[in-house]
Formats: C-alpha cells, sequence, structure tokens
C-alpha cells in the first residue's frame, strides 16, 4: 500500500506501507514483484517509463495526502488522465487535500473495450522493437554487413533514437514502415520511400526506403548500392527539410523476398555547411530524389477512435467488414484501403 504521509523511519512502525523511504535522498520509488511485473508490462518503453516515474514523485511529494491499495491502482489513474501538454499524469478535478486511489480500479481500467482496443492497435509498434533488438544483436556481435568503422559512442546514437521513441510514436512509426512496405509489393518501380517527420522538439527525422533488387547482381554490389542510396536520401532529407538536425535511415528489399535485410544509419545534421547543401542538390538533380514532398497529416490516438472520432468500444476484428470487401463509406475501394486502414501517421513520400 502506498501512503505519502509515511517518512523515513516511520516504515518500522508500519510495514505494510510505502512513502517516502528518505526524503534527503530523493524520492525512491519501491515496487514488490508484482506491481514490478505490471508497470513494466504496460509501460514497455524507456520513454513511457521513465515518464511515469517522474509524473509520480511530482504527484506523491505535493500537497496532497495520497494513498493507494497497490501501485497497479495508482498506474490506472495516470493512464486514464492527461495534462495540458497532452502528457499522461495526475489529474484531480477539485480542491482536495487528500486522495484514495481503492482496490479494482486497475481491474476495472484492463477490462474498458477502449484499452483493449488501444493493446490491439499497438501490436504492429513491436515490430520497431524488433528492429532494434536486431541492429542491436549484430551490433554487439560485430557481424554487421557493413560498418562505418566508427567508435562504438559514436554508433550508439542511433540506436538511442530507436530505444527512445515511445509505444504511441512506435505505433504509427512501425505502421508507416509497413505501408511503404506494402506500397512496394504491389508497385512495379524499383524504390519506395518515405519521410516521417519529428512529432517533437528533439525527435530525428526517419527515412524509410526499399528498394528492389535487380537480377544478376551480387548481394555485396546490392547492399553496397543501397547503402549509398539511404544515404543520400537523407542528405536531400536535410535539403528539404532544412529545420532537421538528426536523420535516422533504414532500408530493406522491395516486395517479399526469400530472407530480409535491414540497413541502418544516422546523418548528423548539425554542422551541415554550402559544401553539403550543394552536394545534397547535386544529388536531387541527378537522381530526383524529393522532388515533389507531399506532406499527409492524420492525428494518432493512443486509445483508437473510430472514423466518426469517437472511441472505439471493439477492435476491429469484433464489428468491422473482412479487408477485402467494399468499405461501407461507399467509396468503392476495398475496405483495407480506405477506413480499414490503422490511424497511423503519414510522412511524406
Amino acid at each position: 500500500m502506498l501512503d505519502n504521509r509515511v517518512v523515513g523511519d516511520a516504515h518500522f512502525d508500519m510495514p505494510f506501507m510505502v512513502g517516502q523511504v528518505n526524503p534527503t535522498k530523493g524520492y525512491i520509488h519501491v515496487f514488490d514483484d508484482t506491481a514490478l511485473d505490471i508497470v513494466m508490462r504496460t509501460l514497455d518503453t524507456i520513454t513511457d517509463f521513465t515518464a511515469y516515474l517522474t509524473k509520480k514523485e511530482q504527484f506523491l511529494t505535493g500537497n496532497i495526502i495520497v494513498v493507494a491499495a497497490g501501485e497497479e491502482e495508482l498506474l490506472s489513474a495516470y493512464l486514464r488522465t492527461m495534462n495540458a501538454s497532452g502528457e499522461h499524469d495526475f489529474i484531480i478535478d477539485g480542491n482536495y487535500d487528500r486522495v484514495v486511489f481503492d482496490e479494482g480500479m486497475w481491474q476495472a481500467f484492463r477490462n474498458r473495450p477502449e484499452r483493449r482496443a488501444q493493446i490491439e492497435s499497438d501490436r504492429i509498434s513491436y515490430a520497431w522493437d524488433d528492429l532494434i533488438e536486431k541492429f542491436a544483436f549484430h551490433f554487439m556481435t560485430g557481424t554487421q554487413y557493413y560498418t562505418s568503422g566508427r567508435q562504438v559512442n559514436e554508433q550508439e546514437i542511433m540506436f538511442r533514437y530507436l530505444a527512445r521513441e515511445p509505444r504511441v510514436r512506435r505505433r504509427a512509426l512501425a505502421g508507416s514502415l509497413h505501408e511503404v512496405l506494402e506500397r512496394s509489393i504491389h508497385s512495379k518501380r524499383m524504390l519506395e520511400a518515405r519521410v516521417m517527420p519529428p512529432t517533437g522538439p528533439g525527435e530525428p527525422h526517419y527515412v524509410f526506403l526499399f528498394l528492389r533488387r535487380k537480377e544478376g547482381i551480387t548481394d555485396e554490389q546490392y547492399r553496397t548500392v543501397r547503402m549509398n542510396l539511404l544515404a543520400e536520401y537523407c542528405a536531400v532529407t536535410k535539403l528539404k527539410f532544412p529545420k532537421a538536425v538528426h536523420i535516422v535511415g533504414i532500408a530493406s528489399e522491395a516486395g517479399l523476398p526469400p530472407q530480409r535485410s535491414e540497413d541502418l544509419i544516422y546523418l548528423d545534421a548539425s554542422n551541415w555547411g554550402p559544401k553539403d547543401e550543394a552536394r545534397a542538390k547535386g544529388i536531387q538533380k541527378q537522381l530526383g530524389i524529393l522532388r515533389k514532398v507531399t506532406p499527409g497529416k492524420v492525428h494518432m490516438y493512443e486509445y483508437p477512435v473510430d472514423r466518426d472520432g469517437k472511441p472505439r468500444t471493439a477492435t476491429p476484428s469484433d464489428n468491422s467488414p473482412s479487408r477485402n470487401s467494399p468499405c461501407p463509406c461507399g467509396s468503392r475501394k476495398r475496405f483495407k484501403r480506405c477506413h480499414g486502414r490503422e490511424l497511423f501517421a503519414k510522412g511524406h513520400k
């Protein structure tokens, strides 16, 4: 049980209570096995986890007396409310000096249809986690197909940008990546690419590229061409988006090859100069890269909504037409090509 009135040595007299263990050393978060499992499974990115710890510390060290039957009850209150900045927070409406979070709040939150729909929509986001693990594995074991030869601390920044993305943003990134891949499956073009702009300060621009393999070329030739092309796309991205400072590129085979490989590069554009700009202009002119930039905008909802903007109370499989049936909106498109699409934040083609 959590009670922020229990401070320091008072814990000896109240062994099943957790408050402020040692205020002179800052707030100390204490989790039992059950609470730790719930928190880590629910907030399973470093950004989401640390954001919760920060807001929880601010809440429990404030002027309101807080009593909670368990960590999970506190977590449910955090996930159900947002502040004016669009961040999860502990928002208490009214002028209260004491707040109690009873047992059962977490279970009720878990059973809400909006929460179940969120979990379903987050499934695609774990493709981003898989990419991180794959890149990190080859990086740590020295089995990368191609490396710049830079020191570990210079390459580590790429993985930090990938890993610091919160779950909702990963949903958007993985969805967009999958969308470009799907486009490459049905397209006859050699290349499909997209630039994903940041949604907040300090975030990188992402370049997604899928290149079809020509017949008769070796793996080495193909990987060299693809890596060079990805680097050129990153350079032209800086040209098209002058405020871009950090650019991360991810490339793979177009279509559905027997085996799939991925490339990962990072462009630090903080020292971008006239020579870099001139080179990028030359690349763009020669290859026709990103000449026509078409932005797309769509809201990303943590808790999914239907096409009318109302909270979705069931997962798509519960009440939606099949993927290949006509869309109910009357567009004559297949459902998966129209309103059956997930609400992914679009980038720039």
